[in-house]
């Protein structure tokens, strides 16, 4: 057996690659029997991702937000923005609309098989040795492909999710909970309609009567039912500097992880560099994709992680009423959802004007 490009993981980073792979032939391997499933992420994304993916289908992105209302220990603060600042993507859906269009062009995607690391030539697929010129490993952030190849990813937290009927929700407003019981990471609210949202929190050791409590204690939200649970790892490992690996395997997703730090969010950068990534293979140069990704993410993500192990070390909600000051200023906008190294270049410039007890 033998492919030319082999992709570990049906996920949006394995997926989106292979819809945009268009010299070689792909066999794509997914260890679940359904495409999409189970749920992991959030699905909120910013402004880049969503006119990408309406480009795949317009029926993707389910729902839109104006403000964000963080509330932290010292107060609340709500920005709000002229057009929408995030959006929410139907993730099954997306999944399943990538297979579909990765299949249409000829590519091979195969669900329900564990595939196992063999070699630098090989993987094992149900006893049989597949080869391959090119292996992209897009299994996610706890893959033993990334175990294998590289060393495995220990440091992460887990964001447990519940979708629940609501009342008392605003259907335009994300909302954001610092809890001091858990410092390195936040609480989420996502409005789905005005009657259902979806609730998370990422920790160590999340639990759901946690939430459920942090969330009718801090916004008076009232849920009457939960209507489906799932989650998933967070990564919280820098990145690897050098995503390939002998000019044949190359790390893509959360198995680099492409994540942004503070949030957690990995489908930007995966949209950013699958079709970047693609193209390489195309031209059988992964030492040139290492060189892209290099100055596409790398230094970016040091940015983004520098800061972020700082806020971990200090109060996770500082940034906050840095944020309110940039969006009085007008210096905020709605591509800074996504660039968060641009968001600490302008931290960095507000902060000396900020009176001290905005910091301590």
């Amino acid at each position: 057996m033998k492919a030319d490009v082999v992709i570990i993981g049906g996920g949006p980073a394995g997926l989106y690659t292979a819809l945009n792979v268009r010299n070689h032939d792909v066999l794509l391997v997914e260890e679940h029997k359904s495409i999409g499933y189970p749920k992991h992420c959030a699905g909120i994304v910013g402004e880049y991702v969503a006119k990408s993916v309406e480009e795949l289908s317009k029926h993707i992105i389910n729902a839109s937000y104006r403000k964000i209302r963080f509330l932290t220990p010292m107060g609340g603060v709500e920005l709000y923005f002229k057009k929408p600042i995030a959006y929410h993507v139907e993730r099954p859906l997306l999944e399943e609309t990538l297979a579909s269009k990765v299949e249409s062009l000829g590519h091979r995607v195969i669900n329900g098989v564990r595939a196992k690391p063999s070699s630098l030539q090989c993987i094992n697929i149900g006893g049989d040795c597949l080869k391959f010129d090119f292996l992209v490993v897009a299994e996610g952030a706890n893959g033993v492909f990334r175990s294998f190849f590289s060393e495995p990813i220990k440091n992460y937290l887990v964001g447990l999710q519940v979708v629940a009927e609501t009342r008392g929700i605003q259907d335009d407003t994300i909302i954001i909970i610092y809890d001091e019981n858990n410092p390195e990471f936040f609480a989420w609210i996502t409005p789905l309609d005005d009657r259902k949202a979806q609730l998370g929190y990422g920790s160590r050791k999340p639990m759901e009567h946690y939430l459920l409590k942090l969330v009718e204690k801090r916004t008076g939200l009232v849920v009457t039912q939960i209507l489906e649970r799932y989650g998933g790892i967070i990564p919280l490992n820098k990145p690897l500097k050098n995503p390939v690996i002998c000019e044949r395997i190359v790390f893509h997703g959360d198995s680099v992880p492409l994540t942004k730090p503070y949030t957690g969010g990995g489908l930007y950068y995966i949209f950013k560099l699958s079709p970047i990534l693609a193209r390489f293979l195309d031209n059988n140069d992964l030492v040139g994709y290492a060189r892209a990704f290099k100055k596409e993410f790398l230094v970016k993500s040091i940015i983004e992680h520098t800061a972020t192990s700082f806020f971990r070390r200090t109060r996770y909600y500082l940034p906050i009423p840095v944020l309110e000051s940039m969006s009085r200023l007008c210096i905020l906008e709605p591509r800074d959802f996504d660039s968060h190294y641009m968001l600490v270049l302008k931290l960095l410039g507000v902060i000396p004007v900020l009176p001290l007890s905005f910091l301590f």
